[in-house]
């Protein structure tokens, strides 16, 4: 099976161009214009310095200036870089472009891990006395062993990636605007010619103030609508990418986490749990299979530490970040997940998730969260959120089938 994959290693480098701009032949009653650059740090973990060509043309296409800056001589070392220079007001739509030609390591060797954008262009009217503000968003592609991160856990022959990122502006909040999101993300993939299925649990934000959220992550795709006592919005995604002969396909979660809710909160712990796992073939009941050692990917990530946000980025395995494999072993208790998505459901990229063995779901008088109640061979099991209580076997004559809302059973 083919291992190589990409991660996505600079998440949201940014340039920014401040725009001021002058004629070709400058005139004394004519300020100076100029074209005021600034390239944001590149979020790459050991950068010690890069090159950049910048280069300004004029409507004509002509070139009004270029030439090569470092981030060690105009900026901070670590990829930003500030430079002024004039554009040209007679033919005012002016072309700014920058192009990355070298990126360095900290300790100066040249780095070639990663898949270079090439030059980047933005189109602004150069005015002679006014600033035009132009923004360069780049996401540097670096060679990984598999998925989001260059950690890769082997399932067998499934191949999966998994993290958690908190991300100041994503979510819309109920005022409109982008604030503070946690995002779960887990991708997977088997070997050629065969089936992936993705399991994944209910997803929880779990408080020491005794509030809980419960993430059902069968909604959606998009914005769901979930809300609690410190979750002001909640979306999932949920795709396939085109990789023939394997199926590859992704499940990620986007939590907007209410940071405004824990205001001269002093004392409040929010923590992040859910679990996922792979397989090639179904689960009776979404439970792990009997008499195997299977491995599971588990969140539990801190999130809020004294009402301060305290989670980052959270990778695989690394220590201490909260995302780690797992083992349900023969004779131990098997792990059940309360949802499946097939990748072999998805259709033009969109992929349907549903939640595991024969179940409906309803929702019961007084409770929030939604019910689920499951038929297991030993009885009726209930659920609320990832709570279940004990297997109730029904009296005789009795079925669970039909719409499962308060009263679930008829005979």
């Amino acid at each position: 099976m083919k291992k190589a994959a990409f991660m996505f290693g600079a998440l949201a480098s940014g340039a920014t161009l401040l725009l001021a701009c002058s004629a070709r032949t400058p005139a004394p009653d004519r300020p100076g214009a100029r074209v005021a650059i600034a390239v944001a740090p590149l979020d790459l973990p050991g950068i010690g310095d890069a090159t950049y060509t910048v280069t300004v043309r004029n409507g004509g296409d002509e070139v009004v200036w270029t030439r090569e800056v470092t981030s060690s001589a105009y900026g901070d070392g670590s990829g930003a870089f500030s430079y002024v220079g004039p554009c040209d007001a007679d033919l005012a739509s002016n072309t700014v472009t920058i192009e990355l030609t070298h990126l360095y390591a900290s300790g100066g060797a040249e780095r070639f891990d990663f898949d270079n954008p090439g030059p980047l262009s933005r189109v602004a009217v150069c005015r002679a006395d006014t600033d035009t503000p132009v923004t360069f968003d780049i996401t540097l592609v670096r060679e990984a062993n598999q998925g989001f991160f260059d950690v890769a856990v082997s399932f067998a022959d499934i191949f999966c990636s998994a993290k958690l990122d908190c991300i100041d502006q994503f979510l819309y909040n109920a005022a409109g605007e982008r604030d503070q999101t946690v995002i779960v993300a887990l991708a997977c993939t088997t070997g050629a010619g065969t089936a992936t299925i993705l399991h994944l649990d209910n997803l929880e934000v779990d408080c020491s103030d005794g509030t809980q959220t419960q993430i059902v992550p069968t909604a959606g795709p998009g914005n769901t609508g979930q809300t609690g006592a410190h979750v002001f919005q909640v979306a999932t995604y949920r795709g396939a990418e085109q990789l023939a002969p394997y199926q590859k396909c992704y499940w990620n979660t986007a939590i907007g986490l209410d940071m405004a809710s824990f205001a001269g909160d002093t004392t409040t712990d929010c923590t992040l749990r859910t679990r996922a796992s792979a397989s090639e073939i179904g689960w009776l009941d979404g439970q792990t299979p009997e008499d195997a050692t299977w491995p599971y990917i588990q969140w539990e990530v801190p999130l809020v530490t004294d009402g301060a946000l305290v989670c980052s980025q959270h990778q695989v395995n690394v220590p201490g970040s909260g995302v780690t494999t797992e083992y349900a072993v023969p004779g131990g208790a098997r792990v059940r997940f309360a949802a499946a998505m097939p990748c072999s459901t998805c259709v033009a990229g969109s992929c349907v998730a549903s939640l595991q063995g024969k179940l409906c779901t309803g929702q019961l008088a007084g409770v929030a969260d939604p019910v689920v109640f499951r038929e297991t061979p030993e009885g009726v099991v209930v659920a609320i959120g990832s709570a279940e209580s004990a297997a109730t076997p029904l009296p005789d004559g009795y079925t669970l089938e039909g719409c499962c809302a308060d009263p679930c059973c008829a005979n």
